[in-house]
C-alpha cells in the first residue's frame, strides 16, 4: 500500500505473513483489518516480542522515482522488520521511504538483565 501526508506520496509498505499464520488470526482477506494486523496476529496467539529492523539506503528506481514524484538523483530509505514471536518469525514487513521526507528514529529503553528478578 502507499501511504499519504496531505496528498503526497510518502511510504509504500507490503508485509508477508506465514499462511498458516494468516489464516489463524484472519488477515489473510484482501480488505482493510480494522483492529490492525499486529492486534490480530496477538489475539489468535501470535504475539510479537522481538523484532530485527534492518536500514539501508539506495538510489530510486525509476518506478519508484515516478510513484514517489522524487527528482533526478533522489534516494529511498529500505526499511525491513522482521516481528517475532518467542517460537518463530510471523510477520515481515517492508518499506520504501523517499530520503527527502522521511527520518527514522529509535528509542531505547533500559529493561532488566537477563536472569535479573524485577
Amino acid at each position: 500500500c502507499f501511504r499519504y501526508v496531505d496528498n503526497v506520496p510518502w511510504a509504500q509498505q507490503i508485509s508477508y505473513y506465514p499462511y498458516d499464520v494468516a489464516q489463524a488470526a484472519k488477515i489473510d482477506v484482501p480488505t482493510d483489518i480494522e483492529e490492525g494486523t499486529v492486534r490480530a496476529l496477538a489475539k489468535a496467539g501470535y504475539r510479537e516480542v522481538r523484532w530485527l529492523d534492518e536500514v539501508s539506503a539506495r538510489a530510486a528506481t525509476r518506478e519508484e522515482a515516478t510513484a514517489f514524484r522524487l527528482g533526478g538523483g533522489m534516494f529511498v530509505l529500505y526499511y525491513q522488520r522482521t516481528g517475532w514471536t518467542n517460537e518463530r518469525p510471523i510477520r515481515l514487513t517492508r518499506e520504501i521511504l523517499p530520503a527527502d521526507r522521511n527520518i527514522v528514529t529509535y528509542e531505547q529503553v533500559e529493561t532488566a538483565a537477563i536472569g535479573e528478578d524485577s
